[in-house]
């Protein structure tokens, strides 16, 4: 049979409201900063927009500008933002066939308060609508690919019928798992894992997932180990001096024990670091470009990586389109506003 597509990404669908006020403040209180917002005031709004978010959508959104045939696994309320997000999907050439509408429910949405450094805080209604469970990915639609994003605990079953699916054909997968996953702990997913050919997740991620601790290192200590220091940067910006940063490969040895085909951590302003079963190791400099926002990095750099596997590129390839994809992203606000189109992508790779 077929495939009907090149990859099916899985995950949540959301309508983000991104709101820039004119000033915002922040203090720390007992080692927390926190956003101040005086009661009472008027706050006048520099910017204020809406985009369809959420990991599978940015993710679906990416593989299609990257040349992929791509739909997408997951549900939208009856509203108006469903309509919205359907719409934006829709035009950004993701099928949209296998996303169940729930003409009763609200479609999930968020409000993101944007810091003038691109940092943010993200105030969500999530909605309730009918769960996905291991029969919507059953009767999904044939792809070559699958790319599964967090999904809330009444979702989770889907991921013990991924190793399943893949024996359906010769498939791949790619994981960036969620908090919900992460408060499960490895061992819960063991059956799992070993179908997962690439995992992607940040070291606070990893360590919260394992339960383990990931010291930092200085850079002198660690660089003689890599195969290769890749620098992806769209830019002729030289990369940032890094001093110290964390030694993953503890990390990621757990996972690779799991059976994971490859495990890339992100180290946020530290880069990422790529280890593989044949004992492969890489290290991904970071964007040296001030961010306009960091919403959607990760999902970015996972669909980078992602479309360079369904293209048949290795993996120092796969860092490279992650690294680039994502610090487009990052210069724009909205998850999928800077990601890269194919012709943008390979004529940076040549």
């Amino acid at each position: 049979m077929p495939y009907q597509f090149d990859v099916l990404t899985l995950g949540s669908i959301t309508v983000d409201q991104f709101i820039v006020p004119q000033a915002l403040t922040t203090q720390v209180i007992a080692d927390e900063e926190l956003i101040t917002l005086p009661i009472g005031a008027k706050i006048q709004i520099e910017q204020i927009f809406s985009h369809c978010g959420g990991c599978a959508a940015n993710v679906a959104v990416g593989l299609s500008r990257l040349a992929l045939r791509t739909t997408c696994l997951g549900v939208v309320g009856g509203d108006e933002h469903g309509q919205f997000a359907l719409r934006q999907l829709q035009r950004a050439g993701v099928n949209t066939q296998s996303l169940t509408v729930d003409p009763s429910g609200p479609t999930t949405y968020s409000v993101v308060l944007m810091l003038p450094d691109g940092r943010r805080t993200i105030l969500y209604q999530r909605s309730l609508s009918p769960r996905l469970d291991r029969e919507s990915l059953y009767n999904a639609p044939l792809s070559r690919g699958l790319y599964v994003s967090h999904l809330y605990a009444d979702a989770e079953e889907c991921l013990f019928e991924i190793p399943y699916w893949k024996k359906a054909s010769d498939q791949f997968v790619s994981w960036n798992p969620g908090r919900t996953q992460f408060a499960q702990g490895a061992d819960y997913f063991a059956p799992m894992l070993g179908s997962i050919d690439t995992l992607i997740l940040n070291v606070e991620e990893a360590e919260a997932f394992l339960g383990q601790t990931c010291p930092q290192q200085p850079w002198a200590a660690l660089s003689p180990q890599w195969d290769e220091v890749i620098t992806p940067s769209l830019t002729d910006t030289p990369p940032s001096i890094i001093t110290h940063l964390h030694d993953t490969t503890p990390l990621a040895s757990a996972f690779l024990d799991y059976g994971v085909g490859q495990v890339i951590i992100t180290d946020g302003s530290r880069g990422a670091q790529a280890h593989t079963q044949t004992g492969q190791r890489y290290f991904v400099h970071p964007s040296a470009q001030r961010p306009v926002s960091t919403l959607g990095a990760g999902d970015s750099f996972g669909c980078g990586i992602t479309a360079a596997i369904a293209h048949g590129l290795p993996l120092p390839q796969q860092l490279r389109w992650g690294g680039r994809n994502a610090e487009a992203c990052i210069q724009v606000f909205g998850g999928q506003e800077g990601l890269l189109t194919y012709d943008q992508m390979t004529s940076k790779s040549k």
